[in-house]
């Protein structure tokens, strides 16, 4: 790739949520790689926290629930709402929920639903430009616990087409299971080891060993 090219262009390290992520670092990791004899051959990528900036949204989705089910408000609300599923996110948010599987269920759902309603908020991270750039280079997919709305966060960031797969629980157990990243491994005809992670969460990182998949963690503060 010649100067002009995103490779090669640093990337904003501040974004719109006012939380700060190692854009940058994770940029010149990639391209470190690439320029190995052994460069990877694909590329996985989480969505929330690395592709789609999604806090604020996320946040809001889980004040509404909470408040909608008479629970108010929980400090932990900004650190726990992303890279999991809804209801691994209400277990940690609200333990007693364990006891209760039925209010459980009804939680999650009304979460799914409001998380509709409040992907307007989600917003492109600069790696975005990455998944572009590296179009042709190596095959890539996309990993994600979100469900119904990843598509159209897809569609608004204009990047579907450069997936060989789109992995979501409806295909795969979610992470942190390893199950989509061998699912990705499998379409895209790579071995584990030929292979990289982009996550930002726990689950991301544990999912992406027990696959025995390289990770390349984006850490937010």
């Amino acid at each position: 790739m010649n100067e002009s090219g995103i490779l090669l262009k640093p990337l904003p390290n501040a974004y719109t949520s006012g939380r700060q992520a190692n854009f940058e670092s994770v940029r010149l990791n990639i391209v470190a790689r690439m320029a190995r004899k052994t460069a990877p051959r694909a590329i996985f990528w989480d969505l929330d926290g690395v592709l789609a900036d999604s806090w604020s949204a996320n946040a809001q989705t889980v004040r509404e629930v909470l408040d909608g089910f008479g629970f108010g408000a929980r400090r932990e609300i900004e650190k726990t709402c992303m890279g999991s599923e809804p209801k691994a996110i209400l277990r940690i948010l609200v333990p007693e929920l364990e006891d209760k599987p039925e209010l459980l269920d009804r939680m999650a759902k009304r979460m799914n639903e409001i998380c509709d309603k409040n992907t307007w908020m989600i917003t492109p991270t600069p790696l975005v430009g990455l998944v572009s750039a590296l179009s042709g280079s190596v095959k890539q997919a996309l990993a994600t616990n979100r469900n119904d709305t990843t598509h159209i966060l897809l569609a608004k960031f204009e990047i579907r087409r450069f997936f060989n797969a789109v992995l979501t629980p409806k295909e795969a157990a979610p992470k942190p299971s390893p199950e989509m990243l061998n699912m990705a491994l499998e379409v895209t005809g790579v071995g584990a080891r030929e292979a990289l992670f982009v996550g930002d969460g726990s689950g991301d990182r544990q999912a992406s060993k027990d696959a025995g998949i390289p990770f390349i963690h984006v850490s937010w503060r």
